[in-house]
């Protein structure tokens, strides 16, 4: 279920082979298959600092997202976005959202277990 959102002022040639690759590494980082992964990439207007020049927003959102790793998380996140669209870390903020299970629905039910 983890799904991570991008918000970019930075335009991405290949979006594509972007979007699976930041699946692949937020399904390593989170140790889930790939299979649950969900990216949402935005190109959008954005202004971080006062100064247009390329920055990302993002949110990371999943179930029982662990609270003492944000900070790993965010180390290798911000690598990401500074080895794929070199976006220097000071210009990321990302938001990490740890969802209860039955807050999130999926296939006509929630992840609740019976």
């Amino acid at each position: 279920m983890p799904i991570l959102k991008i918000q970019t002022n930075e335009e991405i040639a290949d979006q594509k082979s972007f979007r699976q690759e930041a699946s692949e590494m937020i399904a390593d980082l989170l140790q889930k298959p790939v299979d649950y992964i969900m990216i949402i990439l935005e190109e959008a207007d954005m202004l971080f600092a006062n100064d247009d020049a390329p920055c990302v927003y993002a949110e990371l959102k999943s179930i029982g997202l662990p609270e003492d790793r944000t900070t790993e998380f965010s180390e290798k996140i911000c690598s990401f976005f500074e080895n794929q669209l070199s976006i220097p870390k000071n210009r990321v903020y990302i938001e990490f959202t740890s969802t209860e299970r039955h807050m999130l629905g999926w296939n006509g039910k929630t992840f609740l277990k019976p």
